[in-house]
Order: structure tokens, then C-alpha cells, then sequence
């Protein structure tokens, strides 16, 4: 699955960049880039906005039980958020335990 795909799922703010083009061949077996592309799942080349990015995390540790907002820069742990943590693993150690 390509990285603009994987961002997608999650909601990332990324956007593709348009009339970009590759700049090696990826079917040469001699290029040095040509290992770590899979022509089934071309490149999409991306970019994003620092403020777009910005506003998604905030969302994110907003809306979060373990964490909150100390100042514009900073996260705190909630001393609550390691129980809730704990218990969370707990329940699915319990759920997905062999009998």
C-alpha cells in the first residue's frame, strides 16, 4: 500500500503533488533506486502543510484520554492515562489468551 493511501486511511493531511514525474526507471534492475519501489504500487509523490499537520495532531491529543495539552509545543502523559493503558492490554491479553 502506497504512503498516500496509508495517510488517507488514517486522515493525514497529505496532498499529491501534480505533473510530477520519476526521474529514474524503475524497471532497470541496474538503477540503485530500483530495489525500493514495487511497480504494482507506483510512487505518488507528496507534500503537506505544516499548519494542516499541525491541526491534525492537536485533533488528535485534543480528543485523547492519555495525553493533554501543556502550550502550544507541548503534550503532557495523564498519571490516569497509564491505568487506562494498563487496563486496555490487560483485557486484550485476557481476550486473545490460549486456552
Amino acid at each position: 500500500m502506497s504512503a498516500f493511501k496509508k495517510f488517507a486511511k488514517l486522515g493525514v493531511p497529505v496532498h499529491k503533488i501534480k505533473n510530477a514525474r520519476l526521474k529514474f526507471d524503475p524497471s532497470k534492475s541496474d538503477d540503485p533506486l530500483s530495489n525500493f519501489f514495487n511497480n504494482d504500487d507506483p510512487v505518488v509523490p507528496l507534500h503537506f502543510s505544516m499548519k494542516e499537520i499541525l491541526t491534525y495532531t492537536d485533533t488528535i491529543f485534543n480528543h485523547s484520554r492519555l495525553f493533554s495539552k501543556i502550550d502550544t509545543n507541548s503534550y503532557q502523559f495523564h498519571p490516569s492515562g497509564f491505568s487506562l493503558l494498563k487496563g486496555f492490554i490487560y483485557r486484550l491479553v485476557l481476550l486473545f489468551k490460549p486456552e
